[in-house]
């Protein structure tokens, strides 16, 4: 699904970057979130913020 809009966002100019180069970077991404998502729940640490927190700062980072 991302690698759809990231195509349809260079399509429409937004985006330097294609699909093809994004790729990577997307699987990166993945991949954290999916690690902070399998977690363990305590009273620190709450998937629901943590994990769109650490695909914003990966993601502005890579993308940068």
């Amino acid at each position: 699904m991302s690698l759809g809009f990231v195509a349809l966002f260079h399509s429409l100019g937004y985006m330097d970057v294609d699909a093809g180069s994004a790729a990577g970077r997307l699987a990166v991404v993945a991949a954290a979130c999916t690690v902070a998502e399998s977690l363990p729940v305590t009273g620190v640490l709450d998937d629901n913020i943590s994990v769109p927190a650490l695909a914003l700062v990966l993601g502005s980072v890579l993308f940068h």
